[in-house]
């Protein structure tokens, strides 16, 4: 891969599948208007592919901050070598943490540093 990408969803259950697909709409206009590549992929739900097409050294954590804003569990970073998958999770409240992904975590938090 030549630039780190990300997958992330805007659409929750509480949600109708109208109001889901505006919510997704809405983030992926955003997305766009930071300057990053967005295709619309068919996962569990609904979802966008993110590519960081000018390498913005804050791509990271502005997904992260993106899919906390839209009340996501958790946000897929894939790294621009494309040797590993970060698993962020971005809601403070889930009680309970798999060692995966508290891993997973720890690493993105270390990427997200050595970026700045």
């Amino acid at each position: 891969m030549e630039h780190t990408s990300a997958i992330l969803s805007a659409f929750r259950e509480e949600y109708t599948n109208k109001e889901n697909y505006e919510r997704n709409r809405k983030l992926k206009a955003d997305l766009l208007s930071k300057g990053y590549g967005v295709a619309a992929v068919k996962l569990s739900e609904q979802s966008l592919f993110v590519v960081n097409l000018k390498d913005d050294k804050d791509f990271n954590s502005t997904i992260a901050n993106l899919g906390h804003e839209w009340e996501q569990d958790s946000v897929l970073i894939i790294p621009k070598d494309g040797k590993d998958v970060y698993l962020y999770e971005t809601k403070e409240e889930l009680e309970t943490y798999d060692n995966l992904s508290k891993n997973s975590k720890w690493a993105l938090k270390k990427m997200i540093e050595e970026k700045k």
